[in-house]
């Protein structure tokens, strides 16, 4: 009930725009970074957490596909892939909420939160278009095994920008 009637106070205090990209979270795997865990197949990733009107909370992600793992010499290495995540567990961007995408597309689980990042895991996340539901790629880097990605607070911009 206290998160709820947070939430609902946050979303009344925020601006108009700043009700779109509550918390915008980003980071870019280096290149040395990436060769220490060859079966990334994250190179950049962009994530907002959003306020709906009713209070519920959704994410607006974007992915840079890595020439690893699974990805490696396919199709989608190099392009942004974008998903939409509605959370269902837990409000904003805090310890234990839990995303999901419609028709079984992945969950994603909140871990780790603080002033400067965030980190989340997932067994199972797609990401990018297709004509059913869920998306084209996972981020897991082994199917059923779990994997954190840890991502910088950055400028609601940077969302803004790449989240358009």
């Amino acid at each position: 009930m206290r998160n709820i009637i947070f939430t609902s106070l946050l979303a009344f205090a925020l601006p108009a725009q700043a009700q779109d990209m509550q918390s915008c979270y980003a980071r870019t795997y280096s290149d040395a970074h990436l060769a220490k865990h060859p079966a990334q197949v994250v190179k950049a990733m962009v994530m907002a957490f959003e306020l709906g009107d009713a209070g519920d909370s959704y994410i607006r992600m974007s992915a840079l596909i890595a020439d690893g793992g699974h990805a490696k010499g396919g199709p989608l290495v190099g392009q942004w892939v974008d998903q939409g995540l509605y959370c269902f567990e837990g409000s904003a961007d805090q310890v234990g909420t839990r995303c999901g995408i419609d028709c079984d597309g992945g969950v994603l689980q909140v871990t780790k939160v603080s002033t400067q990042s965030l980190t989340f895991r997932t067994t199972y996340l797609t990401v990018g278009e297709r004509e059913e539901c869920g998306g084209s790629i996972d981020l897991a880097e082994e199917i059923g095994k779990p994997v954190s990605y840890r991502l910088d607070r950055v400028d609601p911009a940077i969302c803004t920008e790449r989240l358009r």
